[in-house]
């Protein structure tokens, strides 16, 4: 009788010791995945914020230049190896990437569109005291 009941004891002691075990690796699992995709949204946060900030850099310097000034913009086809798009109203500049991240600074007014289909291909110019932006 004593034998079945040290077996019985040993049986529930080891399925808690299980579950117990199952518990801690399903927190920790959890735990780290949190921080891995945490740590991914802030590389792409600050991935877009490069190229927003780019972007407000070359309208700022534009901007104190003389006319004549022209450049061609070098910006990346994709961040982190996705599309993004860049939209400009009035002298706002949004960076955005499957709607997870938008970043925006103000800058000089400025006149143009950007060609998001071939991001190599724009430019950046001063004329008559006016910055513009324009795809060739």
């Amino acid at each position: 009788m004593v034998k079945i009941i040290n077996r019985a004891q040993f049986n529930l002691e080891f399925i808690i010791f299980f579950v117990t075990s199952m518990i801690i690796m399903s927190v920790l699992a959890y735990f780290f995945s949190t921080i891995f995709t945490e740590s991914k949204e802030e590389r792409l946060a600050s991935s877009l914020n490069e190229v927003a900030y780019y972007l407000a850099s070359e309208i700022q310097m534009a901007s104190s230049l003389k006319d004549g000034y022209s450049k061609q913009m070098l910006l990346p086809q994709k961040v982190n190896g996705e599309e993004y798009f860049i939209r400009f109203s009035g002298n706002r500049i949004w960076v955005e990437q499957d709607e997870r991240s938008s970043e925006f600074f103000s800058v000089p007014q400025f006149l143009g569109s950007f060609n998001n289909m071939d991001k190599a291909n724009n430019w950046i110019g001063k004329r008559n005291q006016l910055v513009f932006i324009y795809s060739e």
